[in-house]
């Protein structure tokens, strides 16, 4: 009677064993079939920089994964997954030190009167990313104006218009 115990036991683990590791493959299979199906968005081939979506829910990418020569790193961003909306790479000298930043051009919604972007800056040899400033605050911080009942005066840097 022990050994009938005993054997059941032991056929009852094996099946448990076989079963969680079936699972568990299940689910790197689909992990990995999901890594397998990234989508090239967007992408500069001549520097060999390309961006890839790697999730896709209720109409927006999710999920990012930026190459930068043979180097990879993920992002949390969103951009609206409608090709006609695609983010946008785009390689300039922001801040006049001779290297060249990447410039991530993201759209994450659009409709009857609004569009809204979000701006990336990233360092291309640390992968450090960088949020733009807001034009609105780069407005407030640079442009001067002065009202009074005959004449509206605006000013920025050197320039100054009046409006009569």
């Amino acid at each position: 009677m022990k050994k009938y115990l005993l054997l059941s036991i032991v056929v009852i683990i094996g099946f448990l064993s076989f079963f969680i590791l079936s699972y568990r493959n299940m689910d790197e299979d689909v992990f990995y079939s999901n890594e397998d199906k990234k989508t090239v968005v967007a992408e500069i081939p001549e520097k060999n920089i390309r961006l890839y979506a790697i999730n896709k829910d209720n109409g927006m990418y999710t999920e990012f994964i930026l190459q930068l020569g043979n180097s990879e790193r993920y992002f949390n961003w969103q951009n609206i997954s409608n090709p006609t909306f695609s983010p946008k790479l785009i390689l300039s000298d922001l801040n006049k030190d001779g290297v060249e930043e990447l410039i991530v051009i993201l759209i994450n919604g659009t409709g009857t009167g609004f569009h809204t972007e979000q701006v990336h800056i990233i360092d291309i040899s640390t992968f450090q990313d960088y949020d733009a400033e807001n034009p609105i605050h780069v407005i407030y911080k640079n442009v001067k104006t002065k009202l009074s009942p005959k004449e509206i005066r605006i000013s920025f840097a050197d320039y100054t218009t009046t409006l009569v």
